[in-house]
């Protein structure tokens, strides 16, 4: 078994933390991305505040709930037409699995944790993408199972044991949002 130094593996954390990003990935978010996500923040903090205080009681917020939910939902899936259609280039970016990219990640935490954040934006460092890309899986998956949800209660079986499991799994997605 070889061994190498803690020196040795230092440089080769900081070799791996500044691969360099592919030419073509521009160096600053487009505008109709920046709208889109400004617009889904701004309906996911209503729609959060709305399912915190929400109860099957009160049938104006649910139904307000759904609707900015199906709101949400079609921007989301907007987001992923125009990423994937126009933007493909951003993808490595938002998820950046490759080995040589995680390791990027994992250099860039420690970096992070010593007092170095790293640069933001669609040209930045992989951790900033991986942590923004997550978080576009896990609204995808809150926005999807929201309106399964609405579907269910379209087709009257919102009391169902499908309805019941499938809004489970929505709470669980919009709880791990918003630690996001």
């Amino acid at each position: 078994m070889m061994q190498i130094s803690m020196a040795d593996y230092r440089q080769q954390i900081r070799e791996c933390a500044v691969i360099q990003q592919p030419t073509q990935t521009p160096a600053a978010w487009s505008r109709a991305i920046r709208r889109i996500h400004f617009a889904v923040a701004i309906l996911v903090t209503i729609q959060l505040v709305i399912g915190l205080v929400m109860d099957h009681d009160t049938p104006l917020l649910v139904q307000t709930h759904f609707y900015v939910g199906l709101t949400i939902a079609a921007l989301v899936l907007w987001h992923w037409i125009w990423l994937l259609t126009r933007e493909r280039k951003l993808l490595h970016h938002l998820f950046p699995w490759s080995a040589p990219r995680l390791a990027q990640a994992a250099g860039e935490i420690r970096s992070a944790l010593g007092g170095r954040l790293p640069r933001s934006g669609p040209s930045g460092s992989a951790l900033p993408g991986l942590v923004h890309g997550l978080g576009l899986l896990a609204l995808t998956a809150v926005a999807a199972l929201g309106t399964c949800i609405f579907i269910l209660f379209q087709l009257h079986m919102g009391r169902s044991d499908l309805a019941d499991v499938v809004k489970d799994v929505h709470a669980t997605f919009a709880w791990i949002l918003i630690v996001y």
